[in-house]
């Protein structure tokens, strides 16, 4: 998707989610409880929805609603779909 390569704002957050998870993992290899240890995996798999969430948005519109080409936004749909789906 390197239209996302040219979306200052969007590579910015996901750097930020990015640095966020590395900062959790690191966590993990402390001697943490388990609540501790269950805290910091729920923190990164939120950080992980919210980079999901940021990418589908941009795919959304940027292959669904500006793409003219039928056959591009039905692929941009099935691509879509295939994170939704247990077999693509």
């Amino acid at each position: 998707m390197a239209h996302i390569e040219h979306s200052d704002h969007l590579r910015y957050e996901l750097l930020a989610h990015r640095h966020r998870i590395e900062a959790l993992l690191d966590r993990l290899e402390r001697g943490l409880s388990c609540v501790e240890l269950m805290n910091a995996v729920h923190a990164c798999h939120r950080e992980l929805g919210k980079i999901r969430a940021g990418l589908l948005v941009e795919h959304l519109n940027h292959h669904l609603a500006e793409e003219n080409d039928r056959s591009r936004r039905d692929q941009a749909a099935h691509e879509i779909a295939a994170l939704f789906l247990d077999n693509p």
